[in-house]
């Protein structure tokens, strides 16, 4: 019987394969260090990896992040316009007072 696990960090993954569950992939650029393990690249892989630039959406028109976007987007031409999400239900926007960022129950 074959099982899959998926687990959503890279050190999830790490820990996971050193402590016996098996084998796992993750980027090469995100490996890391670790003497418990053994880095075999894989030459022919044909996944691809989304990795995304994220702010806060109140924040994406600063100079230095509005500059850090663009910059991102220079380096993939496909995508020449950065994409917003949108906030998660539940989400306020930050206005400096942490305390109402969560929502609350009364």
């Amino acid at each position: 019987m074959q099982q899959i696990v998926e687990i959503s960090s890279r050190e999830g993954v790490r820990e996971a394969i050193a402590n016996g569950v098996g084998c796992g992939v993750v980027a090469d650029l995100e490996f890391g260090h670790d003497a418990r393990l053994a880095f075999v690249p894989i030459d022919d892989a044909r996944e691809l990896i989304d990795e995304y630039a994220i702010c806060l959406a109140e924040r994406r028109h600063l100079p230095l992040i509005r500059g850090f976007i663009d910059e991102a987007g220079r380096l993939r031409p496909d995508d020449s316009e950065a994409v917003f999400a949108t906030p998660l239900p539940g989400v306020y926007p930050d206005t400096h007072d942490r305390k109402t960022t969560r929502p609350t129950t009364q």
